[in-house]
């Protein structure tokens, strides 16, 4: 898995709250300064491609993504048969609308699709509001 590419990634998908990519410097400083700017560069650039444990996490942290996702791991499956919550899902002229667009897209496409869903899902639940709302 390409690391440059996965950082990249999440800098052009996940926005600062006026719309733009988040600076070096903002992600340097929301995560503590365990990652300097310099180091985001080099991330960035792939001139570093063996981040440590410590800088995936706090990557991970701040987009708010597994840090599974840096090595090509998708989002965990749901666990039991989940069915009902489908058809009732569908009943949502949105969604199906959703689902609909999202056929033909490749499956790297579909994974970050799904990650912007879920990364708003839990900002919702942390705001305590419904995701739909």
């Amino acid at each position: 898995m390409n690391i440059a590419r996965q950082v990249n990634l999440l800098f052009r998908v996940f926005l600062s709250p006026d719309g733009d990519e988040y600076t070096l410097q903002e992600v340097s400083e929301a995560t503590g300064g365990r990652i300097s700017p310099g180091y985001l560069s080099l991330l960035r650039s792939g001139k570093r491609n063996n981040p440590s444990a410590q800088v995936v996490h706090a990557l991970a942290e701040f987009f708010q993504v597994p840090a599974g996702f840096f090595f090509g791991e998708g989002l965990p499956e749901p666990e039991g048969d989940q069915t009902g919550q489908l058809e009732e899902a569908l009943e949502d002229p949105l969604i199906k609308k959703i689902a609909l667009r999202s056929h033909g897209l490749n499956s790297e496409t579909k994974k970050l699709v799904l990650l912007i869903l879920e990364r708003e899902k839990r900002l919702a639940e942390m705001q305590g509001r419904s995701a739909g709302d």
